[in-house]
């Protein structure tokens, strides 16, 4: 069981959703949006500045489409 100040300071109720992980040695806990945040910031940090990896995508796309 989590205490609840803890599920209080995670926005945690009866029935949420929790990572579970295990890292150097210490239970870590995190809710999906959490996660997400931390996903989206790590791959911001690879992203050149002024880059648009939508527009890369969608050219390689049409150029693969041209190309069948």
């Amino acid at each position: 069981m989590i205490p609840h100040r803890f599920r209080e300071s995670l926005g945690l109720s009866e029935g949420s959703e929790v990572i579970v992980r295990l890292e150097d040695g210490e239970l870590r806990l995190s809710t999906p949006r959490q996660a997400l945040k931390q996903a989206q910031h790590a791959l911001s940090l690879l992203k050149k500045s002024g880059e648009c990896v939508v527009d890369e995508f969608l050219a390689e796309r049409k150029q693969e489409a041209e190309s069948e």
